[in-house]
């Protein structure tokens, strides 16, 4: 057993916990490192120690985690593991690294994930866009896709209508590996058939950051977009709509220091690619991203943790 797995069960009880997000979670987590215990032993301090070892403000919202809590976490954790599911700790070492970098305190602090999770670990780019995306964009997004998963780069995506799903399924044609990076939880999630099998073929992974019975749900689909570009070296935006998922992954991808490129469509800039643009984005073509641009984009993508490859184009 790996030693962070102590902290799994309090860790999930936390997030459940009413008033308490990732960066509350995480806090907890430095204080009980800091203080040479388990999170597990930290709450089952007295609340005058817990006020004695923890923040200001934090014990008291530690203090609401009671064991019906603790025990609710404990059957779900279990659960999933008997239905196959791997759950991804952010202190272990099987968590990707990448996340933990990109997003610091706001990591998800627990992933759910059904499939080759080794693929989280692989350099990847994120391929997102509008649901209702032109024949052209959607066209350009499985060129892209198909680019880059003919070089083994993993292609992550949404799961979503339109250019989510345009990327997944080029991916898997192309036989390169593709990440699912889900608004739900795995348990209420119908993967279409040609991702299933990539899942069962070890070439695909569904990934949630929710309790595997969570239903889909708007703030969901906003918390898991800093996700997808968080497990990416870059991220390519296709048609993004002024509000959206899209535009938030890229806007995520921008703060965590990410090449973001963005394909406007057939009308001329677009207010949203503008406004990517301003914040550091690169605007492209259609050509642009058939062709060697797209090669000098991912060459000069910061990377915190390089492909094997000498060359991926």
């Amino acid at each position: 057993m790996r030693a962070a797995e102590n902290d799994t069960v309090p860790a999930l009880a936390l997030l459940m916990t009413p008033g308490l997000g990732y960066v509350s979670v995480h806090r907890a987590l430095s204080a009980a490192k800091a203080s040479g215990r388990s999170l597990d032993a930290l709450l089952a301090m007295s609340p005058r120690e817990r006020a004695a070892a923890l923040p200001a403000g934090l014990a008291s919202q530690v203090g609401r985690c009671g064991n019906a809590l603790r025990q609710r976490a404990e059957l779900i954790l279990s659960h999933a593991q008997r239905q196959g599911l791997q759950v991804l700790f952010v202190n272990d070492e099987d968590y990707p690294n990448r996340l933990r970098t990109s997003l610091g305190s706001s990591a998800p602090v627990l992933l759910f994930v059904q499939g080759n999770a080794g693929l989280l670990h692989g350099d990847a780019v994120a391929i997102v866009g509008a649901r209702l995306v032109s024949r052209r964009g959607a066209k350009l997004a499985d060129s892209c896709a198909t680019a880059f998963a003919r070089q083994r780069v993993t292609v992550v995506s949404g799961a979503a209508h339109g250019v989510d799903t345009a990327a997944h399924r080029a991916a898997v044609r192309a036989d390169g590996p593709t990440v699912a990076v889900l608004p739900q939880g795995l348990f209420t999630y119908h993967a279409p058939r040609f991702l299933r099998k990539a899942v069962e073929a070890g070439r695909g992974v569904l990934v949630s950051e929710f309790l595997p019975d969570a239903s889909w749900a708007a703030h969901a689909a906003v918390v898991r977009n800093a996700t997808i570009s968080g497990l990416s070296r870059m991220v390519c935006v296709f048609e993004p709509k002024k509000r959206g998922g899209s535009i938030r992954t890229a806007r995520a991808g921008l703060d965590q220091g990410k090449r973001v490129a963005v394909y406007y469509g057939a009308t001329s800039h677009s207010s949203p690619a503008e406004e990517l643009g301003r914040l550091g984005a690169v605007t492209v073509d259609g050509t642009s991203l058939e062709g060697e641009v797209l090669e000098q984009l991912w060459a000069t993508a910061p990377s915190p943790a390089r492909a094997s490859q000498e060359e991926l184009f």
